[in-house]
């Protein structure tokens, strides 16, 4: 799950209808609803209001699809027995691209709601590009944010051996020693799911109880045999070995002993915190930083709603999250009547739906990979990605148009990692997207992430015939 956008990020999902907004303010341009944020909650706000006649404009924010797809199980949606978070979003997701769903990939910067329309402040996630989105109404489905540890080394191994999504990043580790620290059914999902990839995994918990400790999915969990639970305990600090996370340094908090714990991966489970920031001093706001509400899911501003996880922190779940996003859409149908009323301020140009395609060969196996370097005459570039991965999802598109653009001059391959464990692993992929060069000898020459590098380098080689040129230029990039 993954570096590329998910500090800048991280990484999600999905790509849908997109539009170009211009940063001017013409009538034309003031969108009858905008949704800011991707998760499940305004997905579902945007289906009803879709139904009721309204197209939103859903910005989709650095973590497209939201936290939810990071659960590797549901049990508790009406309909389904068991369904992973990604799978459910995705559905909703295809769900609202038929009804005619528009996107944006870009992240919320500011907002100015002194006067209707409100001015919503974005920032683009592909070119980073400013621009200014008039909203006659608002819904706010930003959701919240992994806490931290704070702890020594937590952040230089950030996305690079210690992560906060299992379901993401838990297929690099496979068969290795990892760790999850946490202290209630999060945590137990996690090291969960972990135990069907790791060789061992260990479960910190602080206190001498898991919140969750009764419920069925911990006792399943505590009789697997790669599953130790550590109690009263607590992490000091990552461990390195010459710039590597080689393991932890846990402390027992009753009698301050410590040792280090050996494992190639750490995960994190400790909760949440709103992501209210932009919104101090504009929106009421809770001691612990949620939105507060006025009517059902409006707040104290006309027109402006919140809904899922950064107005309710108390009931963190799928089903309440939806609610409230239908709940919020269905406010704003009844208090405008019939959709028509604004809905002729927006004019439905949208561009073409730009979801990945199969136009590059996907290396099914470690042998056809090494047959690929061997034979090849070319420089070859390999994407590694995984279908869940948003900006993943937005890169594929930039290297299937230029594999076409740049043909006998590099070739472009794609590597699943979900498919791919023995590869992932051989080539260190810690992060998702990475495009690894290699020259026409098939030797490696440099590891890349970020869609402007990678867009950069692809612009660069168009410009160039001779292939000693092209030669030098990539042995330039070690």
């Amino acid at each position: 799950m993954m570096i590329f956008w998910r500090a800048v990020i991280t990484c999600l999902c999905l790509i849908g209808s997109r539009v170009d907004l211009p940063s001017t303010s013409p009538k034309e341009n003031i969108h009858p609803v905008v949704i800011l944020g991707s998760g499940i909650s305004g997905q579902t706000a945007a289906l009803n209001l879709l139904r009721g006649g309204l197209t939103p404009l859903i910005i989709e924010g650095p973590d497209a699809g939201g936290v939810l797809k990071q659960s590797p199980q549901i049990e508790n949606w009406p309909g389904e027995k068991k369904i992973s978070g990604w799978e459910l979003v995705s559905k909703i997701r295809t769900q609202i691209e038929e009804l005619g769903a528009q996107f944006l990939p870009a992240e919320v910067v500011d907002i100015d709601f002194s006067q209707r329309p409100y001015k919503v402040f974005v920032q683009n996630s592909i070119d980073a590009k400013p621009q200014v989105i008039l909203a006659e109404n608002c819904i706010i489905a930003m959701g919240s944010s992994p806490r931290r540890l704070h702890i020594p080394g937590e952040e230089k191994f950030w996305t690079n051996g210690v992560y906060n999504c299992a379901l993401c990043d838990g297929g690099f580790f496979h068969q290795q020693k990892v760790a999850v620290v946490g202290g209630g059914d999060s945590a137990i999902i996690e090291a969960d799911y972990l135990s069907n990839i790791a060789q061992e995994v260990y479960l910190i918990v602080r206190r001498d109880m898991l919140k969750g400790h009764g419920t069925a999915r911990f006792q399943n969990l505590a009789k697997k045999p790669n599953v130790t639970v550590l109690y009263n305990t607590q992490i000091e600090k990552i461990l390195e070995t010459d710039g590597e996370m080689v393991g932890i340094e846990i402390q027992d908090v009753k009698n301050h002993v410590t040792r280090p714990l050996l494992v190639k991966a750490l995960f994190e489970a400790i909760g949440h915190v709103p992501n209210t920031a932009i919104f101090q001093g504009k929106l009421p706001l809770d001691p612990e930083g949620y939105i507060r509400l006025k009517r059902g899911n409006e707040t104290s501003l006309s027109g402006v709603f919140a809904v899922g996880d950064i107005a309710h922190p108390l009931i963190k779940q799928a089903l309440n999250a939806a609610s409230s996003g239908a709940n919020a859409a269905i406010q704003i149908l009844h208090d405008h009547g019939s959709s028509q009323t604004i809905a002729h301020l927006m004019k439905k140009d949208r561009a073409p739906s730009q979801g990945s395609s199969v136009g590059l060969l996907e290396v099914s196996n470690p042998q056809e990979m090494e047959t690929i370097l061997q034979e090849t005459k070319t420089p070859v570039f390999v994407d590694f990605y995984a279908p869940w991965c948003g900006p993943c999802r937005y890169l594929m598109p930039l290297l299937e148009e230029k594999s076409s653009v740049l043909q006998g001059k590099i070739r472009i391959v794609k590597v699943n990692v979900d498919r791919q464990h023995e590869l992932t692993e051989k080539y260190q992929i810690r992060s998702m997207p990475t495009l690894i060069l290699f020259d026409r000898h098939g030797k490696e020459i440099a590891k890349k992430q970020g869609y402007t590098t990678i867009q950069g380098i692809l612009q660069k080689l168009e410009t160039m015939e001779n292939s000693d040129d092209i030669d030098r230029y990539l042995n330039s990039l070690q």
